[in-house]
This record gives structure tokens, C-alpha cells and sequence, in this order.
């Protein structure tokens, strides 16, 4: 409390001990009681470190640091949720007369290995090996919302349109295209 140092952006030994707890699992509450606060004064004593400018400087050169050594860049993230939202079952699995055959994992690009979520061996009652993807729909809201393709409910503003036109009508006409389809068109 009376450590206060005359340079803002020098930390003082508690508040260095902070950060470095802080480090472990970015848990302001957390690192606090390790540092030792008591359960009562855990949060107030983190929030309050974290917002002197000398803390809040020091734990944003520790996040650019981790991304830098991650290499985590918005375009990493981007990317690997186009790798989840554009994964296509054709790249997994071989099928024909003889039922369906999960590839070798030789066979998968990167892009297409980061797209699978879980394998699960084959069964004892004969079921083969089953493979389960990530969220392909939540890959891509997420990226339809990175390019602003969805408009926030809350804001004002003209219907959006998907090819000049009202888009669920246009969904509708798909739909009813794909419905309509015979197999091997």
C-alpha cells in the first residue's frame, strides 16, 4: 500500500509479484490471494492493481509478449476458423459400395486436420472409427460477424438484402431448388 513509486512506469516489488502471479492464469482474484490477500479483499485487491497505469502497461506487454511468442494475430484466428467453417466431409472419408472409410491421417492437409475436433476408435460392436468436426456453424457466425455480414439487431438501418433482394426469399428458392433436386443432378 505505501509502496508507491515517483516513476509510473516502474513497479513496485508488490505490485512486480502481482504481475507475475497474474502471469500464471490471468486471474486478478487469483493472483491476489496468492500474493497474499485475504479471500474478503481478493477481487477489490486485483481489480485495484490492475488499474494503476504502471500494472495495466506492464500486463499489456505481457499479453503482446505471449501473442508474439504464440504468434497469436488476428489473421491466425481468421484463419482457423475458415479451416473449421469451410471443412467439407468429402476431405475425411471415402465412400462407395463397399460403405464409407475414414482417410489415412497422411492424406489431410493441415488446414483439414485442424478441422477435426475429436476420433473416436472403432467400437467392439463393430461400428467403425467415428470422426466429429468442430462447429462449422459457429465458425461461421463467427466470421460472418468479423466481416460485418450480420447487422446488430439494436441499430437502425435498411433491411439487408442478399443479391438486391429480401434474403429469405432467397433462401426460400434455394431451399426449394435443393428440395426439389434429383440425385445426380
Amino acid at each position: 500500500m505505501g509502496e508507491e513509486t515517483k516513476d509510473p512506469a516502474k513497479l513496485t516489488p508488490r505490485e512486480q509479484r502481482f504481475l507475475e502471479e497474474y502471469a500464471i492464469d490471468l486471474d486478478p482474484t487469483a493472483a491476489a490471494l496468492r500474493c497474499g490477500a485475504t479471500e474478503a479483499k481478493a477481487q477489490a485487491v486485483g481489480a485495484s492493481l490492475l488499474r494503476k497505469p504502471a500494472v495495466a502497461a506492464a500486463v499489456q506487454r505481457l499479453r503482446a509478449a505471449r501473442q508474439q511468442q504464440r504468434r497469436v494475430t488476428a489473421d491466425r484466428v481468421v484463419e482457423e476458423y475458415a479451416r473449421i467453417a469451410f471443412a467439407d466431409l468429402r476431405d475425411f472419408f471415402d465412400w462407395g459400395p463397399k460403405g464409407v472409410t475414414l482417410r489415412a491421417k497422411e492424406e489431410l492437409t493441415e488446414w483439414q486436420a485442424s478441422a477435426i475436433a475429436d476420433i473416436e476408435p472403432p467400437g467392439p460392436n463393430g461400428k467403425g472409427p467415428r470422426l466429429r468436426l468442430h462447429d462449422k456453424k459457429a465458425a461461421l457466425d463467427a466470421l460472418a460477424r468479423h466481416l460485418g455480414l450480420f447487422r446488430p439487431r439494436d441499430q437502425p438501418g435498411e433491411e439487408p438484402t442478399l443479391e438486391g433482394r429480401d434474403p429469405r426469399a432467397v433462401l426460400r428458392e434455394r431451399l426449394l431448388r435443393l428440395a426439389n433436386k434429383k440425385p445426380g443432378d
